[in-house]
């Protein structure tokens, strides 16, 4: 059997008989599942689209358990092809999202299938489906200034690569954050930014500990660096994170990230260097110990 000539395919479990289907995109617009019968490829399902076919990607995004193959067209059209377990047939429903996805993929982010999304004009859409309102919510949208030629997916959780038409690779990583607050005289404040989790730690921002003067901590941002001090302890953190940190006062460099221009640094990192700082999971809270401080500041 001579086939036309093939655009993108993915390999997918879509009726969930534990066999993987072949969904074959052509370049003439059709689109072919193909499954295995006696080592053979069999196209048990067709259907010919008005336009051609951008992006692709598979994903259970609704949470029933099924696989669902989502395509995009160049009449800015986004549809979802499924298997219906009631008639046993495929189908094809459209998905309401007003802009034209050139390039897109599933991944799981707090347990939550998420659909990440490149438009035609390179901008970003993070959506997730809810199925109690039975509709997309968008949770996050941002320019990359630039035309997608691939979605890379996410290995880690929460990090997702690009990789422009122009050759350039961007990196995009979320935080999982929460709401917590800082205990100090009795009075309760608001951290500003708020920590985030990364890999299974807590990121709390040196900036929070300056609003807090007889902590000690001081904190500059320069054009190429952050200059963090506490006590015997200085650190410079480069922006450009080709460059190793420079340290006084501790043995080895600590873990960090930069987030919106703000530099962050693990929870037991503030701990090990004597910040007197106590924290509570259960109550998600920061809790600054007046009787050290005051000491400190009597140094």
């Amino acid at each position: 059997q001579i086939l036309p000539q093939i655009n993108q395919a993915l390999i997918v479990d879509i009726d969930k008989d534990q066999k993987n289907e072949v969904v074959v995109i052509y370049k003439t617009g059709s689109i072919s599942i193909f499954e295995n019968a006696k080592n053979n490829l069999v196209a048990v399902w067709s259907t010919y689209i008005w336009g051609r076919v951008l992006g692709v990607a598979s994903g259970d995004y609704n949470q029933d358990g099924a696989t669902e193959v989502f395509y995009s067209t160049t009449n800015r059209m986004t549809f979802a092809l499924r298997w219906d377990q009631r008639t046993h047939k495929y189908k094809v429903n459209a998905i309401p999202f007003k802009y034209g996805i050139e390039r897109m993929t599933f991944a799981k982010f707090n347990n939550q299938e998420q659909l990440y999304a490149v438009d035609t004009s390179g901008k970003l859409h993070i959506s997730r489906y809810s199925s109690k309102t039975g509709w997309w919510q968008e949770s996050f949208s941002e320019s990359l200034g630039m035309r997608m030629a691939e979605i890379i997916k996410p290995i880690q959780e929460g990090e997702i690569k690009f990789w422009g038409l122009n050759r350039v690779l961007l990196e995009l990583r979320i935080y999982p954050s929460d709401v917590f607050v800082v205990k100090y005289q009795e009075m309760d404040y608001l951290p500003n930014p708020q920590p985030v989790y990364y890999q299974g730690r807590l990121y709390i921002a040196a900036a929070v500990f300056t609003k807090f003067p007889e902590l000690g901590v001081s904190m500059t941002t320069e054009a190429d660096a952050y200059l963090f001090n506490y006590q015997k302890v200085e650190l410079k953190i480069y922006k450009d994170l080709g460059r190793s940190p420079e340290s006084q006062g501790l043995e080895v460099n600590p873990p960090y990230q930069i987030i919106n221009d703000q530099l962050f640094f693990p929870l037991n990192f503030y701990q090990e260097i004597g910040l007197p700082l106590f924290f509570s999971q259960p109550e998600k809270c920061f809790y600054l110990k007046e009787s050290l401080i005051d000491k400190e500041s009597e140094k």
